[in-house]
């Protein structure tokens, strides 16, 4: 079996170091700190965040994960929290559907059992008052928790909830969950530029409402031991000149590092005792080959000038609003250039890094240079 894992939650052994994040995020939510936890895409943010979960599931902690990305509006997150909440609650099917009824009047509940005894649960919910029925699902966990009973609840994609405003729906979650004594809630996003100007931004609701942690790259020693550990694990030898030239084309984050360390295990482990630095190029060659209709299209839905841009960015990522930059490249004005940028960070193609613009996918990056080179 392969010893790397992309493309979804990394667990189990494919999931490595993070140590010093997990307790530091077991921590504060434990002390009713809440987090927002932030990184560029591709970083491991929801398999640091599931491991951590876990863990705090075997302390005895409820914990919800709810993506924003499935809520397409209040009357849906309603439908799906409502759910999470029911299948979470540690007690006889019976006294949950009675502790449930306690406090929420707007909701009613129902079981049904599968072929094998699994229960669901079905809800009934009164649409004609969704704003009581919000209120109602938002206050069960902290009306159901106590000092033996805490909860930990994730939102994912959280800046998805933009799209809910025309409801109020940022204002009024804020305004119930920040006298919640018994949850603890901890926020991430993959667009993290819109994610923090909603913690950043004195103006909007969730101001100043937890703390922040950002999720920096692992360490290039790390991934040394670990790229190392599972080649060996199968009889290959992998020099570390080759792994450090690896960790430069996937610029160490965490989800490019697994996905070509898969590929070039994928690529060795039938033929060879040893890597040699052409299978690391093959297995980066078979990467570009299998995203290249996807960076395509990717790449042809820019404007013209966002495409200009990123053509500029590929090469250079500093003082991208500079007179000397915009000449270089055949720019317009610094205007110009702030909309189309703004354009390519809403659409997760770059990122800003301190004081650089850097690409979420190095290997579109690299595709770029092939194709405009």
């Amino acid at each position: 079996m392969n010893p790397f894992s992309y493309g979804g939650v990394v667990s189990g052994s494919y999931f490595f170091n993070r140590t010093i994040e997990i307790e530091k995020l077991k921590t504060d939510l434990k002390n009713n700190n809440n987090v927002i936890l932030y990184a560029p895409r591709k970083y491991g943010k929801t398999s640091l965040v599931t491991k951590v979960l876990d863990e705090l599931e075997t302390e005895n902690y409820n914990t919800i994960y709810l993506d924003f990305f499935n809520v397409i509006d209040k009357n849906k997150f309603i439908e799906i929290y409502a759910k999470k909440l029911l299948q979470k609650r540690k007690l006889s099917i019976e006294a949950i559907i009675k502790s449930f009824t306690k406090f929420v009047k707007n909701i009613t509940p129902s079981v049904k059992f599968d072929n094998l005894g699994n229960p669901s649960f079905e809800l009934n919910i009164n649409k004609s008052d969704t704003n009581r029925s919000f209120e109602e699902i938002i206050n069960l966990p902290e009306k159901w928790g106590n000092a033996n009973e805490k909860w930990i609840v994730v939102f994912d994609e959280f800046q998805e909830i933009n799209k809910l405003n025309s409801d109020n729906f940022e204002k009024e979650l804020r305004s119930l969950i920040q006298f919640h004594q018994n949850v603890t809630y901890l926020f991430l996003g993959s667009k993290t530029h819109m994610l923090l100007n909603m913690f950043r931004d004195k103006n909007r609701a969730f101001y100043n409402i937890g703390k922040f942690m950002k999720l920096e790259k692992i360490s290039d020693s790390e991934y040394r031991k670990f790229i190392i550990s599972n080649f060996q694990k199968f009889g290959i030898s992998i020099l570390e000149s080759q792994i450090n030239y690896m960790l430069e084309v996937t610029e160490g984050i965490p989800f490019y590092v697994q996905f070509l360390s898969s590929e070039l295990w994928q690529y060795v482990i039938t033929v060879k005792k040893r890597v040699e630095n052409k299978d690391i190029e093959r297995a980066i060659q078979n990467i570009l080959s299998s995203q290249t209709d996807y960076y395509f299209e990717l790449f042809g839905k820019l404007s013209q000038y966002q495409k200009k841009l990123l053509l500029a960015l590929k090469e250079n990522g500093n003082e991208v609003f500079s007179k000397n930059y915009s000449d270089k490249f055949g720019l317009s004005s610094a205007s110009s250039t702030q909309r189309a940028l703004n354009k390519l960070i809403l659409e997760g193609i770059v990122e800003k890094e301190n004081n650089r613009i850097v690409f979420s996918d190095p290997f579109f990056k690299r595709f770029l240079h092939y194709k405009f080179n």
